[in-house]
Formats: structure tokens, sequence, C-alpha cells
């Protein structure tokens, strides 16, 4: 099982699965109603949540674990969206994954 930080732009190989990991002190304490979707940007903005993440996201202290992504097409770009509230305010950092072989 590999977990990863989240850099603004990742590359993940096809057979690879990995939990992301998105820390959140900068956004505040008390995270609830953690969403996440992950588009194909490269097949005009397809929806492959369903077909590429695994689970549910979790949170420990300040970071949220994503779901496990996996099942990517190489040569295409991922688009993940990450939503949260905390402190009453909603909160969607973005984060892009090369697809490679």
């Amino acid at each position: 099982m590999t977990h990863r930080k989240i850099d603004p732009e990742n590359e993940q190989g096809v057979n690879e699965a990995i939990f992301y990991e998105l820390t959140t002190t900068l956004w505040g304490p008390a995270l609830s109603n953690i969403a996440v979707h992950t588009v194909d940007v490269t097949a005009g903005f397809v929806d492959v949540s369903e077909a590429v993440q695994d689970g549910d996201p979790s949170i420990e202290d300040d970071t949220i674990t994503l779901p496990q992504i996996k099942n990517l097409t190489a040569g295409h770009v991922y688009r993940v969206a990450v939503r949260f509230q905390s402190g009453g305010n909603v909160f969607e950092p973005l984060f892009v994954i090369y697809a490679t072989r």
C-alpha cells in the first residue's frame, strides 16, 4: 500500500494504486463533508470517479487520505477535486495526475 503527499502535478504509473494524502492545516480544524471526484481531462472532462477510485476518504488529525487511485489509462491526464468543509467554509483544492506506463 503506497501513500503519497499531494503535489499540484503528479505522475502515476498505470499499474500503481496510490492513496494520496492532503494536509489541511492551512484551512483549519473540524473537517467534514469530504467528497472526492476524479475526471479524465484527456477524454473531455468525463467523471471517472467510479472507475478509478477505490474506497472512501478518511480523516486523521489535519490529513485527509483519499480513496485509492488506480486503473488509470496511459497518456491520460486526470484532475482530482477534494471538497470539504472547515469552520463553516467550503474548500475544493484540485490536483493533476499524469498517467504513465
